[in-house]
């Protein structure tokens, strides 16, 4: 096995981790927006309602600079959704192309990461993205032995962002970055730091947390 010291994945955790998550625990309200958009609690963002002075029927999104006649219907922006998804390439679509151009079966994809057969195909066949993993999606990146970019942008087609915001995404990031892809060493360097090792079994959710 090929595991990073103890030492140095702390070093890069201290030294990429955000200011914010240092300060959770006296984390208060921030937002770009306004003042009360965005809650940040627990280390988690998340926006809350719209001002009341914003018009969401305005083209500006806010009250008083919108024309009349503007307001698009639920519908209409569900189908401009849906035919937009239709022209993008989905995650399934971007494994089995990385697959082609590296001449990886789908055994030497599953196997690398000790993932279940049938988990790998369900996710491999399924039609929506949404319900894939972060760990899943990132599991797969790994075994496909893509690069940093490459793995961000498979994760964001499972619907997920692989951020520089967790201890336990900077791990992986690092093996990542210097393109270590030992599975069992990524894996004990979570165990030897105390965070979750990544591991998928046949019968876990397609829908597990990033912790």
């Amino acid at each position: 096995m090929n595991v990073v010291s103890k030492e140095v994945l702390e070093a890069y955790v201290q030294e990429n981790l955000p200011d914010w998550y240092k300060r959770r625990k006296n984390l208060v309200y921030y937002n770009p927006l306004s003042d009360d958009d965005l809650v940040v609690s627990g280390g988690v963002m998340s926006y809350g309602p719209p001002p009341a002075s914003w018009d969401v029927r305005s083209s500006s999104g806010r009250g008083g600079g919108g024309a009349s006649g503007s307001y698009v219907s639920k519908a209409d922006i569900e189908d401009y959704i849906e035919k937009e998804k239709q022209q993008v390439e989905t995650f399934q679509d971007y494994v089995r192309k990385i697959q082609l151009e590296k001449g990886l079966s789908d055994s030497d994809v599953y196997h690398k990461i000790n993932m279940d057969q049938k988990y790998f195909n369900k996710i491999k066949n399924q039609k929506a993205d949404k319900s894939i993993s972060f760990d899943a999606a990132f599991m797969i990146g790994f075994a496909l032995e893509l690069d940093l970019e490459q793995i961000k942008q498979l994760i964001n087609k499972a619907g997920r962002h692989f951020t520089k915001s967790t201890p336990r995404n900077l791990v992986m990031r690092y093996y990542v970055e210097h393109k270590n892809y030992d599975f069992e060493a990524l894996n004990t360097s979570l165990y030897e730091m105390n965070l979750k090792p990544l591991s998928i079994l046949k019968d876990d959710s397609l829908d597990l947390k990033n912790e």
